[in-house]
């Protein structure tokens, strides 16, 4: 038995809805978040401004502009619960980190007393970004700014494997 539309336009609202479809798995296989591969490391760590016994040194990627560390760092791998492609608000590649509570609290604690600093996100051992903080990050960060899509994609592949 087959079905019939009574309408042309009953037609197109089906094959419009079937389309998004299609093309909502299609962006959220992009977009789904996704948890941390089992070696991947994503740490968040306080900038100083000058080198001290509690620093650790090191250089920007994209720079080589000399950064320095405050050791330990404020997020660790076991803070996060997933990362994520996503788009800035320009519609600019970016790339999102969500906590888990206990990343959270360390993360809005570090950042509510530090506002107008530096904070360095280091992947894997190297330092990507280390943006001035605006305001309290809680449990959601979006790394923006001066990205393509390629190097996103290669930030997400680093953490998750895939």
């Amino acid at each position: 038995m087959s079905a019939r539309f009574a309408s042309s336009s009953g037609r197109l609202f089906v094959a419009l809805g079937l389309l998004a479809l299609c093309c909502s798995c299609w962006f959220d296989s992009k977009s789904t978040p996704k948890p941390l591969a089992p070696k991947a490391m994503l740490n968040v760590y306080q900038v100083s401004p000058a080198k001290t016994a509690m620093t650790t040194t090191a250089k920007l990627l994209d720079t080589g502009a000399t950064v320095y560390l405050i050791e330990p760092p404020v997020i660790a791998a076991a803070d996060v619960a997933t990362v994520s492609r996503v788009t800035d608000s320009l519609g600019q590649p970016a790339f999102g980190v969500q906590l888990n509570p206990a990343g959270a609290a360390k993360m809005s604690k570090a950042t509510a007393a530090a506002i107008g600093q530096r904070f360095a996100f280091v992947v894997n051992g190297v330092v990507l970004y280390a943006p001035k903080v605006n305001s309290p990050i809680t449990s959601e960060m979006v790394i923006e700014g001066n990205m393509t899509v390629q190097q996103r994609d290669d930030i997400f592949t680093a953490l998750t494997g895939e």
